[in-house]
């Protein structure tokens, strides 16, 4: 149910979810967007379908026709499967999931807050939501960042090893400050 839509913000209300079986029910804000921009994409579905109450994600007959009754979590599955072939993706790494684990996963990995992320996605535990960070956070902070980059100087050598040449490497044929090269 959508409890309303203004220029630039979308609340909806969530009656019941998977992660609310006592049918508590929660608000969620939408945010705007510039490459794709879910406000405007749930105006224009509303004004297509011209739904004015009810659920919100339907049923749509082969015919184009915009049924009452609410879609199943099966019909989401399969269309996102769909998608993932047209896209020539392997559609059986995709479900209704994917929708949930790559909005996580993207939010994690620009640094979103978990527990703003928490409250979007219903997730209760954060042991739960912490799997979908964990893999979006594998390269940030990363204790090998800049080692191999030319942008840092050099770090001191410990007396331990005289025999490592505190001195940058020279530049190699393809121009990379690097001991290793990957190129022609």
């Amino acid at each position: 149910m959508i409890s309303s839509i203004r220029p630039l913000r979308l609340v909806v209300t969530i009656r019941r979810s998977k992660t609310d079986q006592e049918g508590q029910g929660r608000t969620v804000a939408i945010v705007r967007g510039s490459i794709a921009c879910p406000v405007q994409a749930v105006r224009n579905w509303l004004d297509a379908a011209r739904i004015e109450g009810g659920p919100l994600f339907r049923t749509v007959a082969k015919g184009g026709k915009v049924m009452d009754g609410r879609l199943s979590d099966k019909q989401v599955a399969r269309t996102i499967k769909a998608f993932a072939v047209r896209l020539g993706l392997d559609a059986s790494a995709f479900g209704g999931h994917s929708l949930r684990s790559g909005f996580l996963t993207s939010a994690a990995a620009r640094g979103a807050n978990i527990f703003k992320m928490a409250d979007q996605s219903g997730h209760k535990s954060m042991d739960t939501l912490r799997g979908y960070v964990r893999n979006a956070e594998i390269f940030q902070d990363h204790a090998g960042a800049g080692l191999l980059s030319s942008r840092y100087p050099p770090l001191r050598r410990p007396a331990l090893f005289p025999e490592m040449s505190a001195s940058p490497p020279k530049a190699n044929r393809c121009g990379a400050r690097a001991h290793v090269c990957f190129g022609p």
